[in-house]
This record gives structure tokens, C-alpha cells and sequence, in this order.
């Protein structure tokens, strides 16, 4: 159970009202909606990241984007290793010519089964259309030019498939082909803004099991100095035990 030291309530909170407002909050936290929302919020944030940087990555190198949807013909024929096998065949047409593949790609189901990607490629080199229908002989493909990476990549990044449309874990989204910078970049885009404002640049942490965020190379931990509630975030340190 916990109270707050301060609250903007009339009459301050009691120890009772403090377990109704802790019981609230867990049950707004985990119930299924909530969840769903949290879940297509990181996962959009995710792959605008991605988005943006192998943008980046592709500018630096001299590459131009193309739009592209692999659609399934058979929504019972999908299998995660397709996707896999495709995005292989390619890299390895481009490893031959002396490139290196950057590309995004996410899964989304409306009818049918479908992946969108974005896909960068050398100027002066265009993807063949017979070996892409080889490539991908789960269905059909379809391929433009990319004018606009920024409304191509919001459009990817709907996420509106309807709730339970896939298998629990199952991947929504990959990529790969990024330098260094881009790697770096993404990293620190999926930080919480706290975490940026303490860790140095050069730096980088990922999740820890036990809560909170470890430096990469320092073993450092470091825990949110927030709460969430129902109505916003508070900071940790003004919630306290109630007085037993």
C-alpha cells in the first residue's frame, strides 16, 4: 500500500484512499487495453527509429529507397523463416555486387498476411522483378520508388492489425544493414529520456532484469526516478510507505 506526501486532493490522502488510488493504478496498468497501447506505442517509436536511421545510414553511403509489400497468397502457408530467407537472398545479391543491404521490414495483417519494408539500394542499381517474385514465391510483391521515407515509414509503423492476430512473441518487425552511428543512434532512441539526460553520449545501457537500465560498460544500474499513475507520471522519491 502507499500514500503520497503531498496531494492535490482536498483533505490530503488516507491510508484507505491510498490503497484504492494503488489498486487503481494497477488495474488501469495491466489490464489488456492499456497493454496494447503501451505495446503499439514502444513498437512505433521502435521502428520510426529504425526508419530514420537507416535513412541516415543510406544518405551516408549513397543510397536510395524503395518502397515494398510482400503479401501472402495463403494466410496458412506464413512461416517467420520466409521473411528470413527473403531478406537473405537479397543481402546476398547485393554482398555480390559489393554492397551491403539496409533495410526495414514489419508484419501486419489485415485479410491477408503482408510485410511492408523499405529496403535502400545503391544508386544505379535496380532490383530485378523476376528474381524478386523468385525471392518471394509465398505470393505477390509489389515495389516504388520511395519519394517520401517520412510517409512511407508512418504508414509501416500503424501497427493497426487487429488484437490477436498473431502468436504471442512472435517478431512485428526487423532490420539490419546499419554503420555504427545508426546502431548507436537507435540504441539511445528506445532510452527513456531521464536515462539520456544522465548517461554520457559516447555511452550505451540496455534493460536490466531486475528493473531499470545497466551501463553497458560500467556494469552501472540505473532505476526511473518516476511513477506511473492514472494521471501521469510522479516522481518516486514523493511517494512514501504510509505509517503502520
Amino acid at each position: 500500500m502507499s500514500s503520497f506526501t503531498s496531494s492535490p486532493v482536498k483533505g490530503g490522502i488516507t491510508a484507505r484512499s491510498a490503497g484504492a488510488f494503488a489498486e487503481l493504478v494497477n488495474k488501469i496498468a495491466t489490464s489488456p487495453s492499456s497493454t496494447r497501447q503501451r505495446l503499439r506505442k514502444a513498437q512505433k517509436k521502435k521502428v520510426l527509429a529504425l526508419i530514420r536511421e537507416g535513412s541516415a545510414t543510406a544518405k551516408r553511403s549513397g543510397k536510395y529507397a524503395l518502397a515494398m509489400t510482400l503479401t501472402y497468397s495463403n494466410n496458412a502457408d506464413f512461416s517467420p523463416k520466409h521473411i528470413s530467407r527473403f531478406i537473405d537472398k537479397v543481402r546476398a545479391w547485393l554482398r555480390r555486387l559489393g554492397h551491403q543491404f539496409t533495410y526495414v521490414w514489419v508484419l501486419e495483417r489485415q485479410s491477408r498476411l503482408h510485410y511492408h519494408l523499405i529496403v535502400w539500394l545503391p544508386r544505379g542499381v535496380k532490383l530485378d522483378l523476376v528474381k524478386l517474385a523468385k525471392w518471394w514465391p509465398s505470393g505477390c510483391t509489389w515495389t516504388a520508388h520511395c519519394n517520401s521515407v517520412r510517409d512511407w515509414g508512418a504508414y509501416m509503423a500503424k501497427f493497426s492489425s487487429p488484437a490477436g492476430s498473431f502468436r504471442k512473441n512472435m517478431r512485428l518487425y526487423g532490420s539490419g544493414g546499419f554503420d555504427a552511428t545508426a546502431k548507436q543512434a537507435i540504441m539511445r532512441a528506445g532510452m527513456p529520456r531521464w536515462l539520456l539526460r544522465i548517461l554520457p553520449r559516447s555511452r550505451s545501457a540496455r534493460r536490466f532484469p531486475g528493473g531499470g537500465w545497466v551501463d553497458i560498460t560500467t556494469g552501472e544500474i540505473f532505476r526511473s526516478p518516476y511513477l506511473w499513475t492514472p494521471f501521469g507520471m510522479l516522481m518516486a522519491a514523493a511517494v512514501v510507505a504510509p505509517p503502520v
